[in-house]
């Protein structure tokens, strides 16, 4: 089975939650700032899904939702909450309103999944997540240089 290819844009801490639950499905292509995901981005055509977490790049997940949007709005774009500290309530819906409002495809909550369903579970749900994004007809995004 060849393996589809994924960008996943979160800070070192949280990349081995990632690849525990994609793994198996994803060529993960990990990257720690924006300037790396843009260039990934502008480098690779065959990207599926970009995976990207709430802290990516010292909070800038919003930011490479919208860069993608503008410069890859078929790519599917799915935002993670990776780190289990505490985060009201309000905080985390702001989040995912602004995420959602931005174009993200998805929103998951990994913690919280954690908390209801274990984290067998919780990862058995993000890769469901994941994949079904990931397995919609998308046309391959557009190269920087030509926008």
């Amino acid at each position: 089975m060849v393996k589809q290819t994924a960008l996943a844009a979160c800070p070192p801490f949280a990349y081995p939650t990632l690849e525990r639950a994609l793994g198996a499905d994803f060529e993960l292509i990990p990257v720690t700032t924006m300037a790396d995901a843009v260039g990934v981005l502008e480098r690779n055509r065959d990207l599926s899904v970009v995976i990207c977490g709430v802290y990516f790049d010292e909070s800038r997940m919003h930011d490479l939702l919208r860069c993608v949007r503008s410069r890859f709005p078929k790519l599917p774009f799915v935002c993670v909450r990776i780190l289990s500290t505490e985060l009201p309530r309000v905080a985390r819906d702001a989040i995912e309103l602004a995420a959602r409002t931005l174009g993200a495809a998805a929103f998951i909550d990994f913690p919280d999944l954690v908390a209801q369903r274990g984290e067998k579970e919780a990862e058995q749900e993000l890769r469901r997540a994941v994949l079904a994004q990931a397995s919609e007809m998308r046309t391959p995004p557009k190269s920087l240089a030509a926008t």
